[in-house]
């Protein structure tokens, strides 16, 4: 029997970063869903139950310290909440401490480097 998809949910109000993460994760065989906002983000998470969120730094409405509480709070599904942003490494190693997020992954843009690193995250490839 094959292994069911791992699942991914990505918060992203940039549609270009949301969109290549989302066809790079699918093309190596993740399910992923995407959102261009906070809103439904909570039922999303109960929703699709991803294995891992991405979650954008800088949102309009919420910032990413809210996400990552409503990610933690969302019964009875909890999932690898990860920053996804362009900022330094520095401010997003602060964040990560300061939020309590499993983690951070910069928006490279580099072929490969988000599947890689989103496997590290999950405890390698499925």
């Amino acid at each position: 029997m094959q292994q069911p998809r791992r699942r991914i949910l990505i918060l992203d109000d940039s549609d270009i970063c949301r969109e290549m993460a989302q066809m790079e994760l699918e093309e190596h065989g993740y399910d992923v869903t995407g959102l261009d906002g906070p809103g439904g983000f909570a039922d999303a998470l109960r929703q699709s139950e991803p294995d891992l969120a991405l979650v954008d730094v800088s949102m309009p409405g919420l910032d990413g310290r809210q996400l990552v509480e409503i990610a933690r709070g969302a019964e009875p599904h909890r999932c690898v909440i990860v920053l996804f942003s362009d900022r330094s490494e520095g401010e997003l190693q602060g964040l990560v401490r300061s939020w309590g997020a499993a983690g951070f992954i910069r928006k490279s843009g580099k072929e490969g480097e988000l599947v890689r690193q989103v496997e590290q995250f999950l405890g390698g490839p499925w």
